[in-house]
């Protein structure tokens, strides 16, 4: 396999989810203070990041520079932000992201978003944890239902 570079890049601070969206008795459409963001976000990428379109699985690490000491929900942020690097075309699409981290940084003026993006690591597999317990009446049965993997109706049945 190729080595594949890392990127980094800047970005405005992004307006949440809740703000990205407006409703109307038409629908609901993306708000003009998301238009806006879109707008200037992709002229940022495409400014440090000239004619780069990425193909592959994906690592995404945020770090959120919010404007001020207001209570935030970093992942509210992401679905600005994401679409924003799609519109770019830096990525195809944002289903090519495998793993995303979002970091709270230090408050900056006017608020900031760094990005760094590099190749997805490996596929995690899936090991359930042991639940339940062997020696009663719910053998093989866990907490809420769940099986072990001692269950042959375990989807992850390992014998």
């Amino acid at each position: 396999m190729n080595e594949i570079d890392d990127y980094e890049f800047y970005m405005p601070f992004p307006p949440t989810v809740n703000s990205y969206y407006v409703k109307t008795r038409n629908g609901v459409f993306i708000s003009k203070a998301g238009r806006l963001f879109r707008e200037k976000a992709i002229q940022e990428i495409n400014e440090q990041m000239p004619a780069v379109n990425l193909d592959f699985r994906l690592l995404v690490s945020i770090v959120l520079y919010p404007p001020d000491k207001r209570k935030r929900d970093v992942d509210n942020y992401m679905k600005a932000l994401l679409d924003a690097i799609t519109h770019s075309r830096f990525i195809d699409d944002d289903s090519q992201i495998d793993q995303l981290f979002i970091y709270r940084g230090e408050i900056v003026n006017g608020g900031l978003v760094k990005v760094e993006i590099s190749e997805a690591g490996p596929v995690i597999p899936c090991y359930l944890p042991l639940w339940g317990d062997a020696g009663t009446k719910n053998r093989g049965k866990g907490i809420g239902g769940f099986y072990s993997l001692s269950t042959p109706r375990c989807p992850y049945y390992y014998p």
